[in-house]
């Protein structure tokens, strides 16, 4: 099919390849339904891929068989690396828009980054079925737009009352947009600052969402292949401190996150702050503008001062750390305000409602870090075993007994009946005797293990006890027989090392 009529060619061809994110699929097949009613051909995945095929391979294919992509956009379609992949097959082979392989149409509220911006877009946001069908087909047959009445722009628009759902035509799969079209002014300026910066809002939330999705494979990747411990991660930290320790494939991931944080996220961030800044009485409508103003200005401050000339810094996070976290509930309380004006309910009906927070939509991670905590458990084990296995009693050090001590507490479990595993209640008995006797005796050395010791003795239930006094156990053991009468914790100890190594070998080789 040509810009302008249908032409000879290679059967096995279509016309275009329409990239959509799962999200957008209503979205997607009214535009397929629209161009297919005029006759040109049309591959997209709800309607040409089968079960049982592979979905990239099908992607691949399809991308590289249609003279033409269609990009859906939409804050989802941003955010997605599938997406991504097709429209850049397309862009590469027509990168100036002279052949206009690639026909972004925005049909949610977003922003489209970096490459995409270059492109002009059809945009259906705030049109109706018949207004929005001719725009798809003028963008992909081409020519010039012309409106049949011109419209006055100091003229007043009055609002537009929100209306029911519109329901599709006999003939018709159902339109996703508006019922009615919106008008071309959306009210005052303010209504149209606060319609950007919802956009840049939404977009910002569901790339921010997709770079979690990355730096949580990352963190894992390397956590899992240097077996470190799961817990208390900060990821900026993280990151920068294993930059230099990564294999190819965490590299190419690590330099993806980076990109998203010097392209999208920079671009997205210094957008919204002008749309702020230019526009002051927003903070009088919508109240978390001002901690967003605060809070970007921190964001940018610092990616430009340590960001730019750092390769080993790949996210910013700026928050509640520095007194300025992100306004949670700032998009919502656009949306409400937006609601109120009347002036674009029309188009706030066919997007999906904020959540009542900003808040990050990851995958739950909590049984990768169980996993992964067993995982580190059992290579800590096994490394003070190894170096146990070479010493006498006598001879080890007190860091190698202070580290299995600490270990021995963190790996048990509440389920454990540890009178089985370790002569505990001698040992908390030995404890209290030396608190009883170490009053006058204590150095100032010693004395915040002392504080210690109380503090785990207060604890509820013997295994709660002595879990807590575990860590301690090799210093109050020295400390023990610094004291004129010393107590057999020495050699209670020394036996609850032997037993509780052969509780953590099974439990290690139970999981």
């Amino acid at each position: 099919m040509s810009e302008v009529g249908h032409t000879e060619r290679d059967q096995s061809r279509k016309d275009f390849f329409i990239s959509y994110n799962h999200n957008d699929e209503a979205w997607a097949e009214w535009i397929a339904y629209v161009l297919e009613k005029e006759k040109f051909t049309v591959t997209i995945q709800a309607w040409d891929f089968l079960p049982g095929s592979n979905f990239v391979v099908e992607m691949q294919k399809a991308a590289s068989q249609c003279d033409r992509t269609i990009a859906v956009l939409s804050p989802d379609y941003l955010a997605s690396m599938f997406t991504q992949a097709e429209w850049a097959v397309a862009f590469s082979v027509d990168p100036s828009g002279s052949k206009r392989k690639l026909i972004p149409v925005r049909v949610r509220m977003c922003e489209p980054p970096g490459l995409l911006r270059t492109i002009v877009y059809c945009d259906l946001l705030g049109l109706a079925e018949e207004v929005a069908s001719a725009a798809v087909l003028r963008a992909v047959k081409g020519g010039r737009s012309q409106r049949t009445k011109a419209i006055f722009p100091a003229e007043a628009v009055p609002a537009i009352p929100l209306r029911p759902p519109h329901e599709a035509s006999a003939d018709s799969t159902g339109y996703p947009g508006v019922a009615a079209e919106m008008p071309d002014s959306a009210g005052s300026p303010i209504v149209k600052a606060a319609v950007d910066l919802l956009g840049l809002i939404r977009t910002t939330r569901t790339t921010f969402e997709a770079q979690a999705r990355l730096r949580d494979s990352l963190v894992h990747s390397v956590a899992e292949r240097l077996v470190l411990h799961p817990r208390g991660i900060n990821y900026e930290d993280f990151l920068a401190k294993y930059a230099d320790k990564l294999v190819p494939k965490e590299a190419r991931t690590f330099q993806l996150i980076r990109e998203f944080t010097k392209s999208i996220l920079l671009d997205y961030n210094h957008k919204a702050l002008a749309i702020i800044n230019d526009n002051p009485k927003l903070e009088k409508h919508i109240p978390g503008v001002s901690e967003l103003r605060s809070h970007l200005t921190l964001w940018l401050s610092k990616y430009h001062a340590i960001f730019d000339n750092n390769p080993s810094i790949a996210l910013i996070y700026v928050g509640v750390d520095e007194g300025v976290p992100y306004p949670e509930k700032v998009e919502r309380e656009t949306w409400n305000y937006l609601k109120q004006t009347g002036t674009v309910n029309e188009l706030l009906g066919s997007e999906q409602p904020p959540d009542p927070e900003f808040t990050e939509r990851h995958s739950d991670s909590s049984n990768w870090s169980l996993s992964q905590l067993w995982r580190w458990e059992a290579n800590e084990l096994a490394i003070i075993k190894s170096q146990l296995a070479s010493l006498d009693e006598k001879d080890v050090p007190e860091e190698i007994d202070i580290r299995f001590a600490e270990l021995l507490s963190e790996a048990l479990p509440p389920f454990v009946t540890i009178e089985k595993h370790a002569p505990a209640a001698e040992i908390i008995e030995a404890v209290h005797q030396i608190l009883l006797v170490a009053g006058p005796q204590v150095g100032q050395h010693a004395f915040g293990l002392i504080e210690k010791a109380n503090i785990a003795l207060k604890n509820f239930g013997l295994f709660w006890q002595f879990k807590a006094l575990l860590p301690l156990l090799p210093r109050l053991a020295m400390f023990n027989l610094s004291l004129d009468s010393p107590t057999n914790l020495n050699d209670l100890w020394s036996q609850a090392k032997r037993t509780l190594m052969d509780w953590a070998d099974g439990h290690v080789r139970a999981r």
